[in-house]
């Protein structure tokens, strides 16, 4: 409609009109972005990348993770990590709640090209829960309630080293009996002599109590003299 001259100055001047109009239109409306524009999100999670819009004044701390998690379902006691991919590090960085500056990135390049490339990991739970202290109470109270254990049956099939262990427990056994034996027998060999003294002394001293009692029956030997009596 700009176009309406029939003179090739008055064509050139009435284009320039509409290059600078459009310039100045499409400048105006990257420079006014709104908080409602709308930002093309890419999410790659679990290896499947999806696509979502979401407005611009959504890219702020906490807010973004919310919509992320309703996005992807994940549950809010699930760790996750998100990263942005920054065109100028040429990796991805991630976003952290304590730390604007990266939001702030997040914002300027969400506001200059209507899009996002975001990346969303789960992160491994880790128990939080701290050990109980043992005092003596609970290590007395365990003690109690601890089954004793039972000794397990031998296997029905041994295996050629429960076969050998078992061999060896019997040798054992038969020489630890063969040395009772041998004990036993050299402690009769000590009895039988030990008797054997004994009644070879009771012997002798019977003998000695029979001697001293024939000694004691036998007349005292009495001397005469010859010598005539004196007048």
């Amino acid at each position: 409609s700009f176009l309406t001259s029939t003179t090739p100055t008055q064509h050139l001047a009435d284009l320039a009109i509409c290059t600078d109009t459009a310039f100045i239109v499409n400048m105006s409306s990257v420079s006014h972005a709104g908080p409602d524009a709308m930002v093309t999100i890419k999410v790659t999670f679990e290896g499947v990348t999806r696509r979502a819009k979401m407005p611009l004044r959504e890219m702020v701390p906490r807010v973004l993770e919310e919509h992320i998690r309703i996005f992807l379902q994940i549950p809010t006691d699930t760790k996750i990590m998100i990263e942005r991919y920054s065109d100028s590090a040429a990796a991805f960085v991630m976003l952290d709640a304590s730390n604007m500056a990266v939001y702030k990135q997040l914002y300027r390049a969400a506001k200059a090209k209507s899009k996002l490339k975001l990346r969303v990991s789960v992160l491994p739970q880790s128990d939080t829960s701290s050990p109980k202290p043992v005092t003596i109470e609970d290590a007395s109270e365990s003690a109690q309630t601890t089954p004793i254990e039972k000794p397990e049956l031998a296997s029905a099939n041994p295996t050629p080293l429960d076969a050998a262990s078992s061999a060896r427990t019997t040798l054992t056994k038969q020489y630890d009996a063969n040395l009772l034996q041998e004990a036993a027998k050299i402690i009769q060999d000590h009895q039988a002599e030990f008797h054997n003294h004994i009644r070879q002394v009771m012997k002798s001293t019977d003998e000695l109590a029979s001697l001293t009692s024939q000694m004691a029956g036998c007349q005292p030997f009495t001397t005469t003299s010859d010598a005539p009596e004196p007048c």
